[in-house]
């Protein structure tokens, strides 16, 4: 016992506890009393509520000294990771939406509750056969530091254990016992010194401890959850298979590291380690190795699904994990343990991020394969690359008008949406009624449009095509400005009169009534409209017909126009057999494929002139280079198609739309 002051005031420490002594608090509240004599008995109450109150906290200081005692204990890190990728496990047996059900869950939680406590037996019987080591290599350990006793490590290890085991009973799961029951089995013979085991003395041995006993665990919650939770056949699944290479490559290098940082007590109790036999250098070397190789594997693996986000999410997300991983190692100090303690517990981050980022999305996202099926269909029918123009050419005019950097404000972006989303969702109408009328065409020209290829019903087209006409013209009402509302009423009866099929109508039969449409539609009223809609009704300025605008006109009547004349190339066969006369059909593809390429060399030509003329030196250098550098790229790729391939007209169609896109980028620097 030991009694210190303090602030005037005595407390006893005996060992963790803390109390206040009977007889210092008897004194204690006398002294208060013979000091208030005057009759101050607010003082008094006063002086005992603050002796209370030390005493309280005092107790409250020792909870916190134990549970920190029991987290140092537990090793909080080994049970996230494990409890993590259980979870993740859990997911793989999984087919549809429709299994994540309730019985899915309760079955995930009975996987679940057991592994704390099997990590915790783990984790533990190690701390007790390992003291002396521990006092060298992590002193601040419990059992190495003093703070429990063996008998009180042997109680938590042997209550954790019985805990684990008692509960895979009792759930009555085969698969869940048997793969905790084969984890405690493989995590007592790494650690307890008896003939035989002991394994962690040995490299290889102790290497397919560290990688047998997580594999086991995740085994036993794959088929608990396939086998007893959803009534399945044992299947080992390609993911699975995945999964268990790649925790196998990941886990070989968290234990080949592991001991980086224990080398001293390692060497001085003969435990010949990796790290022994090899050097820190070596070692650290072979295990980054190893956790590359890892990733290039899940990379690969990614970059063959047949799911595009799938893919994305896999190569994106394991390329950024590597190199997070190669900077990370690349400052590594060896010589420092506190630096190579602080990696090994990176190692454990990235692989709960394995488990819950990479993992965990992908599997989320072949669980709703169906509703990615759905918006890729939708996708098509949308026909992008002609939202994208319309995106790109809206968002390049909308610039001209402006004179300072001051314009960019609020109020012009909201103003830049109210033209763009009503234009995007006409865009989506004109396109989608062109499908409802060419149903019999697409058959033959474009078999993977979702109506002609029987995935949208004409009724479900007629009503995306209904709802996004009837939505654009209620916005450009809504909205309140008229150069908006004139342009979504042009587009609209151009769009109808290109594609429906009464009596004059239907103007996508003539080659000028087809090429007047899209030229009128396209490079003069959105150019027109946006222009003014912006320079008026946004910034509240008069309108100018400025010379950045006509040049946008001119150069985008000529894109236009070949665009209107080039898409037919490839549907040359369909529009013949439909009675369609397109100017392919009567002069020829490659008559009307170098008519096109002469009218995108002079739009480029007029352009570089234009350019060259102007008195902004950074105008000139931007618009000549630039139409120099796609004009050769032009002639370049035009000169490699092969006009009896579909395949190689219809790349170069869609070259030809990323040729717009660039000129629309190219149009701001016209000064």
């Amino acid at each position: 016992m030991q009694i210190i002051n303090q602030d005037n005031k005595y407390h006893k420490f005996s060992g963790t506890k803390f109390q206040l002594h009977p007889r210092v608090l008897k004194a204690t509240v006398k002294a208060s009393s013979e000091k208030n004599q005057s009759g101050q008995n607010s003082d008094d109450a006063t002086s005992e509520d603050k002796v209370l109150s030390q005493q309280k906290d005092g107790h409250n200081a020792a909870l916190w000294r134990n549970w920190d005692a029991f987290c140092r204990f537990t090793r909080p890190y080994t049970v996230i990771g494990t409890i993590s990728g259980a979870a993740s496990i859990s997911l793989l047996p999984l087919t549809s939406a429709r299994d994540l059900s309730p019985a899915f869950f309760v079955g995930l939680v009975k996987a679940l509750i057991p592994l704390p406590f099997m990590n915790i037996y783990v984790g533990g019987i190690n701390q007790l056969f390992d003291v002396e080591i521990d006092k060298i290599n992590k002193p601040y350990l419990p059992l190495a530091s003093g703070e429990y006793s063996m008998a009180q490590g042997k109680a938590i290890v042997a209550a954790s254990g019985l805990m684990c085991l008692a509960m895979g009973i009792m759930f009555q799961s085969p698969p869940l016992f048997f793969g905790n029951l084969g984890a405690l089995l493989i995590g007592t013979a790494y650690s307890v010194d008896l003939p035989l085991l002991r394994w962690k003395t040995k490299p290889f041995l102790a290497a397919f401890s560290i990688v047998g006993l997580p594999l086991t665990s995740h085994l036993g919650v794959f088929y608990h959850i396939q086998k007893s939770v959803l009534g399945r056949k044992t299947v080992f699944t390609k993911s699975l298979g995945f999964t268990a290479i790649f925790l196998t490559l990941f886990f070989i290098s968290i234990a080949m590291f592991k001991d980086i940082p224990d080398v001293d007590g390692d060497q001085e109790f003969g435990n010949r380690t990796f790290c022994v036999s090899l050097g820190k250098k070596k070692v650290f070397s072979i295990s980054l190795t190893i956790l590359l190789i890892a990733y290039g594997f899940a990379v690969v693996i990614g970059a063959s699904s047949s799911i595009v986000l799938n893919k994305l999410v896999s190569v994106i997300g394991h390329c950024t994990i590597a190199s997070f991983l190669w900077l990370r190692a690349s400052s590594l100090n060896l010589n420092d343990n506190a630096s190579v303690q602080s990696f090994y517990m990176l190692l454990w981050k990235l692989l709960n991020a394995e488990y819950v980022l990479i993992h965990f999305i992908r599997v989320c996202l072949r669980l709703t394969s169906n509703f990615w099926c759905k918006v890729d269909t939708f996708y098509r029918f949308t026909r992008p690359h002609t939202i994208i123009g319309s995106i790109v050419g809206i968002t390049s005019v909308s610039l001209l008008p402006l004179v300072s950097v001051g314009d960019l404000s609020p109020a012009f972006f909201a103003g830049l949406l109210k033209v763009m989303i009503p234009i995007v969702c006409m865009n989506i109408y004109v396109v989608g009624l062109n499908q409802l009328y060419d149903v019999e065409i697409d058959k033959v020209n474009k078999p993977d449009l979702p109506i002609a290829s029987g995935e949208y019903s004409m009724e479900m087209g007629k009503a995306i095509v209904s709802a996004f006409g009837l939505m654009s013209i209620i916005m450009g009402f809504m909205f309140q400005s008229p150069p908006v509302l004139f342009c979504l009423l042009i587009c609209f009866f151009f769009g109808t009169a290109y594609s429906i099929d009464v009596p004059f109508f239907r103007w996508k039969k003539n080659a000028f009534l087809a090429a007047m449409c899209i030229v009128i539609v396209r490079a003069i009223t959105v150019q027109l409209t946006v222009f003014y809609h912006i320079q008026q009704y946004v910034l509240g300025r008069p309108v100018i017909f400025s010379r950045s605008l006509a040049f946008a006109i001119i150069c985008m009547t000529l894109f236009v126009t070949v665009i209107a004349l080039f898409k037919d190339i490839p549907d040359v066969e369909g529009d013949r057999d439909h009675g369609i006369q397109t100017i392919s059909v009567t002069l020829g593809k490659k008559r009307v494929f170098w008519l096109c390429i002469t009218i995108l060399l002079i739009a480029y030509g007029s352009a570089v002139v234009i350019g060259a003329s102007s008195s902004f030196l950074l105008s000139k250098l931007v618009t000549v280079t630039g139409h120099c550098i796609l004009a050769s790229i032009l002639w370049l790729r035009a000169n490699s198609v092969n006009l009896e391939s579909n395949t190689s007209i219809t790349s170069f169609y869609m070259f030809i739309w990323k040729l717009f896109y660039a000129e629309y980028l190219l149009i701001p620097f016209v000064r």
